[in-house]
């Protein structure tokens, strides 16, 4: 069985690049990190129809205050049918 390894990241203090590290990153071509990423057992990358599933944020968040509103406004008619008005 293979040991694991857990890692912090503080993102106040991010790891650094070495220049030499930078270089290459730079320098590959878009082949180069399609098949380096293909090859990532750990995290492959999605297809089409995985990332045809997914939800804008900025989707999601009006999504999300909407039902906020929503539930502002249930609660206020629940709140004045208590007091009888």
């Amino acid at each position: 069985m293979g040991k694991t390894i857990t890692f912090h990241l503080d993102p106040d203090n991010p790891p650094e690049m070495t220049e030499e590290e930078m270089a290459r990153l730079v320098a590959m071509t878009e082949e180069e990190i399609h098949e380096a990423a293909v090859s990532d057992t750990d995290c492959p990358p999605l297809m089409e129809a995985e990332l045809a599933r997914f939800t804008r944020c900025h989707v999601l968040h009006e999504r999300l205050l909407e039902r906020a509103k929503d539930k502002r406004e249930r609660n206020a008619v629940e709140s004045s049918q208590r007091q009888g008005n």
